[in-house]
Parts: C-alpha cells; structure tokens; sequence
C-alpha cells in the first residue's frame, strides 16, 4: 500500500474566507492510529449483542420510572452497533460481519455493569458459524434523559418578558468486549459515559418543551456517537484536521501568488512561489513562506519534509506559529509509524 495514500488523503477542503487578513484555514484528511494494537491475525470481526437484559421485568420498571420508551434502550442498542460498524467499515483494516446474534447478559440487571463474559465454546460457536476471527460485543448499555428547566429575562420593544427554556440532557452507559477465541483472551475491555445536551425555549414551560428535541431521538443520537466512539479505539481511521497558512504578505507578492495556488489544490505550482519568497530579504515573510512550504509538504503526506521547513521557519525566521506546528508533525510522525504496525506494513 502506497504509504502517502495511507498516511494523508488528499482530499482538500479549503475555505476562501480567511481567519485573518495574512492567514486562511483549510482542512485535511488525516489518518490516525487506533489507541490500541490489534494482532495482525484478527482480520475479520463478527459483531453481537451480549446485553440482552435476564430480568425483563427491570425493563418494565424501568421504564415507569424514567418515563422511557417501551424497548428504548434495545433501539439504542441497534443504533450504537449500527454506527459501530459503519465507523469501522470506513477502514481497510477489519472486515465486519454484523451478526443477529442477541444474547442474555447474565449478571448484569441494570445495563450498567459489565455482564459476566461470554464462553469460550459460545465465542468459538460464532466465529465458525461467520468465519470470523474475533468477536465484538456489546456488554452493557444504559440510557437516560432528563429535563431541567431554566429562565431568562429578555427585553422585548422596552419590556422585559420571560423565557423558559427546557434543557434536555441525554446520557448512555455503554460497554464492549473484544473475544479472541485462539488466545482464549480478551483483547479490549472498555466502558465509558457519554452525553449531550439539546435546548427548546418557549413563552411557557410547556411550550418550551414543546420545541426540545424527542427524547427517544436524542437516547438514538447519543447512541449512535457512542458506538463511533468505540469503533475510533480499536481501526485506524481518517479524521479532519484544521491547519492554518498564509495568504499575503506587504513586502513580497510570492506569498499571495502560492496561496492562489493552493486553493484551486495546485501544491506544486504554490510551492514554487513560496520557494520564491523564500528568497526575501524580509524576514517575517521568509518565515511565512517557510511556514506554507511546510504546510505543502504536509499536505502531500512528506512529513519529515514538512517538519524540516516548520523547524527553518521557527529557528531562523522567528516564525511563532511554526513553533506548535512541529509539534503537531512530530506526532504524526510517531502516529506514522504506528499505522505502519497496525496495517501490517
């Protein structure tokens, strides 16, 4: 695999409009290592569902309690696999097989604690049955949305009125355990909280709630992000990354020339106007060009290159901005060379 298409897409969305009058944003496809190493073995993963509740009943008092929806969390199960998966297909390293596979969490009656773990005999049982060589299983799932209320004072044509506004808050407690039938081992074990919050106003209390968001939709969104979020643990994947550059400078027309370049995504031409300016006898914009060089070698996946010009851009022109940016292509490096393990190159 051709590492410059491993390590940065060259997939360029640049925005015209500048953050300042000398600098303008773009953004960049970039790859990023899991957080943790998965054996070069495990090549295909079987997904299931191990949170199926023993007690049904609790679902039942549950829902009484919290006001839930018949079966809300199932949904939101459904939802978080679902997203698990589809973050997880946008990588080449894994092939994922989404299974049916629904089975009862023995020891676990609330959703939040990890049940106890599957058999070995049960793993072994789905990895033949999907030809996989792991397995990945929702453990625990536990959701919840709450609803506080809250008021401002607005001034409306000289008079002060009231604002209700209802702020909605939903949760989810989720947990996944990664089965390596051939070690006998489990590979992952991670539970994590996550939650957002959504807002209606309104003239009344009621009406307030009125224009807040579904609570079942929210307990899907949340879901739905929970599962992206682990599926980023374990596969490598693309990220969006802002950088920032410069457009102009007052005493040399080689930086605007290049940027102008670099918007219709032609680096090479930009390179060699900021190879020109480089050549300047003021220093700040030597520093600039210095700068966009890197960004330019970046942005066509040679990070050492570009680290070399952010080091020149800082240490011999005094360029601030440049001094966070090897920083920042430092870590790619050492994130490089972790893909390189990761993806078996």
């Amino acid at each position: 695999m051709n590492l410059k298409n491993v390590f940065i897409s060259v997939f360029i969305s640049l925005l015209l409009i500048g953050i300042s009058c000398k600098t303008a944003k773009l953004r960049v496809e970039v790859l990023k290592p899991a957080l943790i190493n998965i054996s070069q073995e495990i090549k295909t993963i079987a997904i299931i569902n191990h949170s199926a509740p023993k007690s049904k009943w609790w679902n039942i008092v549950e829902g009484v309690l919290t006001g839930e929806m018949i079966e809300q969390d199932k949904k939101g199960k459904e939802r978080a696999l679902f997203a698990l998966s589809q973050r997880m297909g946008q990588s080449s390293r894994f092939k994922i097989i989404n299974t049916t596979e629904y089975l009862e969490a023995s020891g676990s009656i609330t959703g939040k604690t990890f049940p106890i773990p599957l058999e070995w005999a049960t793993i072994e049982r789905i990895c033949k049955k999907y030809n996989a060589d792991a397995v990945l299983s929702l453990e625990h799932f536990d959701s919840d949305f709450i609803v506080l209320n809250k008021t401002r004072m607005e001034d409306v044509d000289g008079k002060q009125i009231t604002v209700h506004i209802a702020r909605g808050i939903a949760s989810v407690n989720i947990g996944f355990r990664l089965y390596y039938p051939i070690e006998k081992s489990i590979i992952d074990r991670e539970s994590f909280s996550f939650n957002r919050t959504w807002e209606g106003e309104g003239n009344t209390v009621a009406d307030a709630a009125l224009h807040l968001i579904d609570n079942a939709q929210a307990v899907y969104r949340i879901s739905e992000d929970a599962g992206a979020m682990y599926a980023e643990r374990i596969t490598p994947l693309y990220f969006w990354v802002n950088r920032t550059y410069y457009k102009k400078s007052k005493h040399n027309t080689g930086i605007e020339e290049g940027y102008r370049s670099a918007t219709v995504n032609d680096w090479k031409r930009a390179e060699q106007a900021w190879v020109k300016a480089l050549g300047s006898t003021d220093i700040k914009t030597a520093g600039m060009a210095a700068y966009n060089l890197a960004i330019a070698a970046e942005v066509q996946g040679q990070l050492e290159k570009a680290k070399n010009l952010a080091q020149q851009s800082y240490t011999n022109y005094g360029n601030k901005k440049a001094k966070e940016y090897v920083y920042i292509l430092e870590r790619r490096i050492n994130d490089q060379k972790l893909l390189e393990e990761q993806l078996g190159n």
